[in-house]
């Protein structure tokens, strides 16, 4: 991840996210600092329901 200045995450085609995607998803904002350089995009509705749920939307959307 060195030099990266920005990274988008697509989710479009993702229809289901587990407890390790999530963990996934947080150990790569809490790598990338500023939240200004990690953007998730496309999020299906049972996937944005899963951040809501967890309470992840402010953290990683």
């Amino acid at each position: 991840m060195e030099g990266m200045t920005k990274l988008i995450i697509d989710l479009e085609k993702l229809e289901y996210i587990s407890s390790a995607g999530l963990r996934v998803l947080v150990g790569l904002r809490r790598k990338i600092g500023d939240r200004q350089n990690m953007a998730i995009k496309n999020a299906q509705p049972p996937v944005m329901e899963v951040f809501e749920l967890t309470g992840l939307t402010k953290y990683l959307i």
